[in-house]
């Protein structure tokens, strides 16, 4: 059924119903729908905000047109299934609404964490760097302003609203930022999954003050090209201090390989103590 304005208006009219029900059992799948993956992600949505109004979208057959991994969740949580009905709908609908549908990407999770109800500083902080370096990816941004590494629940605490920026991350992350746009050409020839780990040392490396960020700029504009950064810290660290060093006096040179190191057993202990004592709380 589709609804048109033109030549008229439309004022409050009912043009549907929404039904509720705990009978699982009589809800298909349609053959060819996208497959379940994330039923999880949504648990833990309605777990923490609550079942927000959002019926399934079923044809008269039953078969979920919209909305099928909001019922498994709601399933697997024991929750009712509100749906709504529309006859002749079929696999075509399916991957027109999909095609349409666009999900939240970063920059809008940390947009909703800075404003409104939701917002904390920390966020504020990470927004005015994604709006100052706007062609900076936003999780490079984030990469750059942490000092707990690139872990591999970073996004999620994105998402989740538990990424943490102080004040003082964010003025050094500025920082590290601004010598980052200076060579963002010969970083960027790399793919995004190895810049960010580039990114995170080489901006560690500036806050932390173990190197003079001018001469590394320098050497990144000159010879950075010949040099291949791979997707771990670790071996970034060690290349990173082979290009500072690459034709560079003795007297100037830096090694800070094994500073990061103790930087980073640092780090985790800290982490670690930080976390028995809210466990001890």
């Amino acid at each position: 059924m589709h609804y048109s304005t033109k030549g008229a208006s439309i004022a409050d009219q009912k043009v549907t119903t929404v039904y509720i029900t705990d009978d699982y059992d009589r809800f298909k799948i349609i053959d060819g729908n996208r497959e379940i993956d994330h039923v999880e992600k949504v648990k833990r949505s309605i777990e923490k905000v609550g079942y927000l109004y959002c019926p399934v979208l079923v044809n008269e057959n039953w078969e979920i047109v919209e909305g099928q991994h909001r019922f498994f969740a709601c399933k697997e949580l024991g929750l009712p299934i509100m749906y709504v009905v529309q006859q002749g709908l079929s696999i075509k609908e399916v991957q027109a609404l999909n095609t349409c549908a666009k999900t939240w990407n970063t920059k809008n999770h940390i947009h909703a964490y800075s404003t409104g109800a939701l917002e904390t500083p920390d966020y504020k902080y990470i927004e005015i760097l994604v709006k100052k370096y706007a062609n900076i990816d936003p999780m490079t941004i984030v990469a750059a302003t942490s000092q707990y590494g690139l872990r591999a629940n970073k996004i999620k605490k994105v998402v989740d609203g538990e990424l943490q920026c102080t004040a003082e991350d964010f003025q050094r992350g500025d920082k590290a930022l601004a010598y980052l746009q200076r060579v963002k050409g010969a970083l960027y020839k790399k793919p995004a999954s190895l810049s960010r780990a580039l990114v995170y040392v080489f901006s560690l490396a500036i806050r932390r003050g173990v190197l003079d960020p001018d001469y590394l700029v320098e050497k990144f504009l000159k010879h950075g090209a010949g040099f291949t950064f791979s997707s771990k810290i670790e071996d970034c660290v060690a290349e990173l201090e082979r290009l500072y060093n690459f034709r560079t006096k003795e007297e100037r040179r830096k090694y800070f390989a094994s500073w990061y190191k103790e930087e980073m057993y640092a780090i985790r202990k800290a982490s670690a103590e930080t976390l028995h004592s809210r466990k001890g709380e």
